[in-house]
């Protein structure tokens, strides 16, 4: 991040996010909900395909529906995170609780914004946990090519293993026919 930038200054003009959307309680109705409440505040630019997948440490909990979502927003990071995000995993009837694994309606996370390299609190962009999680590289590598920022996507494919291809990616569960259903019902 530029030092003279500030994650709570809302930029001058709209910047495109990456953000992160899971659940796994009535996932879909959620994460449609999530969308349509991001539809508010943000431009809706792409949504990955909507991927299965078992929820971490906690095998006795249902599998997670994930996806990411390219956006083009006004909003600070903090903002984002704070009054928009949170906001709506709230009204969509998230509950925080101390277990990071809980299970939950609706988790939205920023994981890139613009080409910015932030911790500010509890806020990491881009978001720590791209290396570690096929799902999240896998959707991201999908909206790639939807990212107009050069910078952006620079910072994007340096999350990225080196040589990265949604090849490598097809072992995990992909939805084909509810991310057909969600990309047209949301014009994406």
């Amino acid at each position: 991040m530029n030092p003279s930038r500030s994650s709570h200054a809302c930029p001058p003009s709209p910047v495109e996010v990456c953000i992160g959307l899971g659940g796994n309680i009535e996932p879909v109705r959620h994460l449609e909900g999530g969308l349509r409440s991001l539809g508010k505040y943000c431009r809706l630019i792409a949504l990955s395909s909507l991927y299965w997948t078992p929820a971490i440490g906690r095998p006795e909990q249902p599998d997670y529906l994930n996806a990411a979502l390219l956006v083009e927003t006004k909003c600070s990071p903090q903002v984002l995170k704070h009054d928009v995000l949170s906001a709506i995993e709230t009204a969509e009837g998230r509950r925080r609780t101390e277990d990071a694994y809980a299970a939950r309606n609706l988790d939205l996370d920023i994981l890139l914004y613009a080409d910015w390299v932030l911790s500010d609190g509890g806020l990491h962009i881009p978001d720590p946990d791209i290396p570690d999680r096929d799902f999240l590289q896998a959707a991201l590598l999908e909206l790639l090519p939807a990212i107009a920022s050069q910078s952006m996507a620079a910072l994007l494919r340096a999350q990225l293993p080196p040589s990265a291809s949604l090849e490598q990616y097809r072992h995990l569960k992909k939805d084909v026919d509810l991310t057909r259903n969600i990309h047209e019902r949301f014009g994406l």
